[in-house]
């Protein structure tokens, strides 16, 4: 049983005040909006204060609005969002009062306000510099706006003002007008000026929920990734004898990076919707991973950011366990064993024939480090992977560098293939430390001949030989184990019905086609992890998961960027290998 303190403790929790203050802000909307005891209406119009009453029911509505709005960044821990949710809840204590005499719901409000006092010191979270620059511009742009909206509003519909009522009265009134204050012009009814009064303080009140929305959303991070960042990221990797396979991905720089105190390991990740999500393993020595991820923790609870991990290997996974996140295994990365791989024997039967076919059709091979190939090359590569991508999202985060060509990335590499000296697809691959390479983009011309990325990838794994690489990490399967045992004979109900659901979902995120695309190499199987802090949080990291990997995007009114991901070219059904990652 939870001791006195415990339980104080637990009541103080940002995450419970913020459920709390929620629950607190309905009931305020909702008290609002009921009709009035009779008893109460009463005494209200013997006292004859029913203006003030109504504009306090107004006001009310406004506050149960804006603390349901509060409520996200007080489960954050923001100062601000408790200062914020402070001042409300004393206003909406008194609020009630003139309201209609209602002691319950004041003394409600005062005992939740008691207990964001207790809890201060639990709200610890700041906003970064650049949110409240955003912030400030946003507040100076919905206050002029709310004047000039008011302005306009009294000057169209002027009927019920008194004679000699100017313009500058107007925006006068519209100015004190947001904050109840309706005194700068005169009317010539009760009614009339009730009217006004509510309508102004409806503007004030949607131009301070714009405010806090921007105020209370999520900051992007720190900065981008500065160069010499990257230039110290790079020596981490140089220096590194055991590289992961995604470690080269920590360069996309619309990633933040966070250095452990001693500058010998690092973090690579992005803020999606309030969650700093960490892109695959901390860079640097294995041994020296929990320093990082300390340092990255830190910064999340300094921000009031969600942590969360995509892509975590079995290393990287127990390293982040042991700091105190949850883990779940997501999925299997592909990865070929280049001294061992070869198209003889029974179960690569369709790889080689599918090749061989490909073979006497003209296809032919290109493989070329990025720094070696010329300015057309480079510009033909990128007309052509823009013209075959699927639609204009460019999709990737944990396994995409989201660019190509850059002088920076002279080791990567890039294999094309050809018919009759035409281009019809391209893999490009980055470095994974000095023997190896990963996946980072695939695409391949919509009617080129099947095959294509088989072709390609068995000639690169030829040259990976002569290169003296011994690995090739290939596209990320996701849920890959339910894949297989539920397309055995004698799978159980459980594993039938998981099977059935991600088929179907199947058909619209080519996870099925995935797995098959990669298991015809008959890889090495190497588990990748998702960890987040509580089983709470697994939703809104899940959220972030998707945006990030550009699953869940916002309308892009027909706009095409430049191509940098790994969006996939749409797959005829005879070669389903034509999918990239993700």
């Amino acid at each position: 049983m939870k001791s006195p303190r415990d339980l104080l403790r637990h009541l103080t929790a940002p995450r419970t005040l913020s459920v709390l203050l929620w629950v607190m802000g309905l009931i305020d909307l909702v008290s609002a909006l009921v009709p009035r005891l009779r008893p109460r209406l009463e005494v209200i119009n013997d006292w004859g204060y029913v203006f003030a009453a109504h504009v306090a029911g107004v006001g009310t509505a406004i506050a149960g609005i804006l603390l349901i709005v509060l409520a996200r960044g007080v489960r954050r821990g923001l100062r601000s969002a408790w200062w914020a949710s402070v001042l409300l809840l004393g206003a909406t204590s008194v609020l009630h009062m003139i309201k209609d005499f209602d002691l319950a719901q004041a003394l409600l409000s005062l005992a939740l306000l008691a207990l964001f006092i207790t809890g201060r010191a639990q709200f610890a979270a700041k906003d970064s510099p650049r949110s409240a620059v955003k912030t400030l511009g946003v507040a100076v742009g919905a206050f002029v706006t709310a004047v000039l909206l008011g302005t306009a509003l009294q000057t169209l519909f002027h009927h019920g003002q008194a004679v000699g009522t100017t313009l500058w009265h107007r925006v006068l009134n519209s100015v004190t007008g947001m904050v109840g204050l309706n005194d700068r012009v005169q009317y010539l009814s009760d009614a009339v000026a009730a009217r006004w009064q509510v309508s102004l303080l409806m503007i004030g009140a949607a131009a301070l929920l714009t405010v806090l929305a921007v105020a209370l959303r999520p900051s992007d991070g720190p900065h981008p990734l500065r160069p010499e960042e990257e230039t110290e990221l790079r020596s981490l990797m140089a220096r590194n004898k055991r590289p992961g396979s995604l470690d080269y991905f920590a360069l996309r720089r619309d990633r933040c990076v966070v250095f452990s105190p001693s500058r010998t390991s690092a973090i690579s990740f992005k803020v999606v919707g309030g969650v700093s999500l960490a892109g695959g393993d901390p860079i640097g020595d294995p041994g020296l991973f929990g320093e990082a991820i300390e340092a990255w923790l830190t910064q999340t609870r300094e921000f009031g950011w969600l942590p969360g991990v995509l892509g975590a290997s079995e290393a990287g996974a127990r390293a982040y366990q042991k700091a105190g996140l949850e883990v779940l295994e997501l999925g299997d990365e592909a990865v070929l064993d280049v001294t061992t791989f070869s198209l003889s024997g029974r179960a690569m039967k369709g790889v080689r024939n599918t090749v061989t076919k490909t073979r006497r059709e003209g296809l032919t091979v290109d493989i070329r480090r990025v720094g070696d190939l010329s300015a057309d090359d480079v510009a033909a590569v990128r007309t052509a992977a823009d013209a075959w991508r699927d639609g204009p999202v460019e999709r990737g985060f944990s396994m995409a560098l989201g660019r190509f060509a850059d002088p920076a990335d002279r080791d990567c590499v890039l294999v094309r293939a050809f018919v009759d000296g035409h281009l019809c697809g391209v893999l490009h691959m980055v470095p994974w430390g000095t023997t190896g390479l990963s996946l980072d983009l695939m695409r391949r011309k919509p009617d080129a001949v099947n095959g294509t990325v088989e072709t390609m990838v068995t000639e690169l794994v030829e040259w990976c030989r002569g290169q003296g690489m011994t690995r090739i990490s290939l596209n990320f399967a996701v849920f890959r184990e339910a894949f297989e045992r539920g397309d055995r004979l004698g799978a159980g109900p459980m594993q039938k019905l998981q099977y059935r659901t991600l088929m179907f979902i199947s058909r619209f995120a080519q996870l099925a086609s995935l797995y098959r695309s990669n298991a015809k190499y008959e890889p090495d199987w190497q588990p990748r992890y998702v960890c987040y802090e509580r089983a709470g949080d697994l939703v809104e990291v899940a959220i972030a998961m998707l945006r990030a990997e550009a699953f869940l995007t916002p309308p892009s009114f027909g706009r095409r960027g430049a191509p940098k991901g790994d969006e996939p070219a749409a797959p005829t059904p005879a070669e389903a290998s034509d999918v990239v990652h993700q």
